[in-house]
């Protein structure tokens, strides 16, 4: 009878086991290439600005990297906003688990010049991640702790980006502060992409004048995605052996109990 009991103790105790929560680890989309092909991409540009998105190439080392601009006389104010978003890496959550966190990071390398002046940054380097789900754009947003070096590539990201950190992105209003939230880490597919936002030029606290030319490159765009395993709800046979497991062991107990009276 002891073995028997032994046996089922550990039969319930094998389902619980296979029904109990576990870690999948993370899913990692790096992009050294920075085709353009590799994404679509959208502009928000008030008038007055002329932009471009071109494949940048650095002919010393012929690494690419993607080249979002703008050139303007006058007022710069609020200045284009280039999105870009993958045609390569999508996640599903109801696929691959759902999602608890995310990492990401991107290398930008920003210029800005004024009447052919190189102008000083002054302003940290900002951090914009994008994810469309369900025909939906969110975006979380940060500036880094890092002071962009005109001309040159600077690396920057964002650790630990909960749902909460993605506020709905409305088309519409694409310069308005941002307060809904909507992201579903439990939802479904995530297309990820990234937003460039020149910098602009201000003369003493106002609208600046003479011509006005922005770069931002990006470069080495990377996203984890960090997440449960989908396996953590039960199959329906592991259900079926929870449920023999309890049964034969209330059984049992049941038997032993008789015999004991």
């Amino acid at each position: 009878m002891g073995y028997i009991c032994m046996k089922v103790a550990l039969l319930a105790a094998a389902a619980l086991a296979v029904a109990s929560p576990a870690f999948a680890g993370t899913t990692t989309f790096t992009d050294s290439a920075m085709l353009l092909s590799s994404y679509s991409f959208t502009t928000y540009a008030e008038a007055g600005f002329n932009v471009q998105i071109v494949q940048a190439v650095d002919f010393g080392s012929g690494n690419t990297s993607i080249d979002t601009s703008y050139t303007k006389a006058g007022a710069t104010s609020p200045t284009p906003r280039f999105q870009a978003l993958s045609t390569t890496f999508v996640y599903d959550p109801s696929a691959q688990g759902e999602i608890t966190t995310i990492d990401f990071s991107i290398d930008q390398l920003i210029q800005l010049t004024r009447n052919g002046a190189a102008v000083p940054l002054s302003a940290l380097l900002p951090l914009r991640l994008l994810a469309e789900q369900d025909g939906k754009v969110y975006e979380a947003f940060a500036n880094s702790s890092v002071l962009p070096v005109a001309g040159a590539f600077v690396s920057a990201g964002l650790t630990g980006l909960t749902a909460a950190d993605f506020f709905f992105f409305n088309p519409a209003t694409p310069n308005s502060a941002r307060t809904l939230t909507g992201l579903d880490f439990a939802g479904g597919a995530i297309r990820f992409g990234f937003e460039t936002t020149p910098y602009g030029v201000t003369l003493n606290g106002g609208a600046s004048t003479g011509n006005i030319a922005s770069t931002v490159r990006a470069d080495n765009f990377s996203v984890t995605v960090n997440s449960r395993d989908v396996a953590a709800v039960p199959e329906p046979s592991t259900w079926a052996m929870m449920i023999t497991g309890f049964g034969l062991a209330g059984a049992v107990v049941r038997r032993r109990r008789m015999a004991i009276a």
